[in-house]
């Protein structure tokens, strides 16, 4: 069914197949039906999927170094233990995706749905989140230093350890997170973030704040009001 050349379909239905093992120098689906299908150990050194229903696919220990995913509905897929080194997933719904143990080294996630996931053992040097929602995923320990952050949507999300020194968050929102002590905003700029109280509970010394939400940080932390 699939060469291992260059292969392209469009309008297919893989729904439940087993394309396990398979080797591709080239593989496009576009407005494919791929629910529930099995393309686990799959090498591809050109993986495109456009507008297709992928929802439960697996990808385990899949080797996909920029392969592109566009305006997909991958929810609930596996990608444990691949390799999706500078990849991209644009636009695409990634909600309760499994990345156990995944290369996502420089990975662009932009405007992708990432809810209720968990980066925590995957290699997350380098991605890109803008214009994404990563509501209830589990961040812990993931450096976002000196980058500058659009639209992302952190509420809920655990960002214990996380390291945003120096990062610059443009219409972001950090509210219900959970932080710890380890979490920095030392020379963040926030002035562009919607945040809460949760705020404080990691290191903020040094970090760029509106009097706005100063005076909104101090009322939600310590019921206090401050009068100009």
């Amino acid at each position: 069914m699939l060469e291992q050349g260059a292969s392209e379909f469009h309008n297919a239905n893989f729904d439940g197949a087993d394309l396990s093992h398979v080797e591709a120098e080239s593989l496009s689906l576009i407005d494919c039906s791929l629910k529930e299908t099995d393309f686990s150990y799959l090498r591809c050194e050109n993986l495109r999927i456009e507008n297709c229903q992928a929802a439960g696919t697996r990808f385990d220990h899949s080797v996909l170094q920029e392969a592109e995913f566009k305006a997909s509905n991958c929810s609930s897929t596996s990608f444990r233990g691949s390799k999706l080194n500078l990849s991209r997933f644009m636009d695409c719904d990634l909600t309760l995706c499994t990345f156990n143990s995944c290369n996502l080294f420089g990975v662009d996630f932009a405007g992708s749905r990432l809810r209720s996931v968990d980066l925590t053992t995957a290699n997350t040097g380098g991605i890109r989140i803008d214009h994404a929602s990563v509501q209830l995923s589990n961040l812990r320990n993931i450096s976002f230093k000196k980058q500058h952050l659009v639209g992302v949507d952190f509420s809920e999300a655990d960002i214990g350890g996380c390291d945003f020194t120096d990062a610059i968050l443009e219409k972001c929102t950090l509210t219900g997170t959970t932080t710890s002590p380890e979490t920095s905003f030392g020379g963040a700029d926030l002035r562009g973030a919607l945040v809460d109280a949760a705020l404080l509970g990691g290191r903020c010394r040094g970090a760029i704040i509106s009097a706005k939400q100063a005076n909104d940080l101090v009322f939600d932390a310590h019921g206090l009001v401050v009068l100009e």
